[in-house]
């Protein structure tokens, strides 16, 4: 099957694992995969990443489930991509052993769609009925100083813009739900450091740390 997806954030972030809810039916003994796929006319195209676990890692219930991609991919905005979900082995009709994704079926997702690959058609096709959309989640991570200079540019309403002289070099999540101020944020970025374990500092033109200026909510991100 194949999800599509559009990011919401305004700015690119980059995906490193996808979560699902799956669960299997009988013993299967072979992988659930995960693909994150470019579009290729509206359906699913090249893969551009993937992530897989084995069926007897997968329990009988639905349960929340991270699927670590095996290299990090951009995702731009306003541009679709698709979660494609399939087995790494062989699809046997009315099997004992196979595998099952939780859905909305109710809808919802106003970002993409669902669609099941015909197998003796090869053909991608529409669900029959209510098709609902996948229960996903999509976790990526951005650049700390680049999330920086987000926080600024949407809560720093004292501030005209941000130089970044040193990268931090530390990815990572940059979602925020907007309910902590932007200085409670910026300070967290700021306590993480670099990679060489230095301190990471800011400073305004008047030599005060930009953070005792941005109190607005954060809300940044993907």
């Amino acid at each position: 099957m194949g999800q599509s997806i559009q990011i919401a954030s305004a700015t690119a972030w980059t995906a490193t694992s996808i979560w699902l809810r799956p669960w299997k039916v009988g013993v299967p003994s072979d992988n659930l995969v995960v693909s994150l796929k470019a579009d290729n006319a509206g359906v699913p195209g090249t893969t551009l990443a993937s992530g897989q676990i084995g069926g007897a890692d997968i329990a009988t219930e639905a349960d929340w489930l991270e699927f670590v991609l095996n290299i990090g991919v951009e995702l731009q905005p306003a541009t679709t991509y698709w979660i494609h979900v399939a087995r790494s082995g062989a699809v046997v009709f009315e099997g004992p052993d196979y595998f099952m994704v939780d859905t909305n079926a109710d809808g919802g997702y106003a970002n993409g769609s669902i669609l099941l690959y015909n197998t003796n058609l090869s053909a991608w096709a529409a669900e029959v009925g209510q098709p609902g959309d996948l229960l996903f989640k999509v976790v990526g991570t951005t650049e700390t100083t680049s999330q920086i200079a987000t926080l600024v540019a949407v809560s720093g309403q004292f501030f005209e813009g941000v130089i970044v002289e040193n990268l931090s070099g530390i990815q990572s999540n940059p979602f925020r739900d907007g309910d902590t101020p932007g200085l409670f944020e910026l300070e967290k970025i700021l306590d993480g450091g670099t990679t060489n374990y230095r301190r990471l500092l800011c400073a305004s033109q008047s030599g005060k740390c930009i953070a005792a200026y941005v109190y607005a909510a954060a809300g940044f991100g993907a």
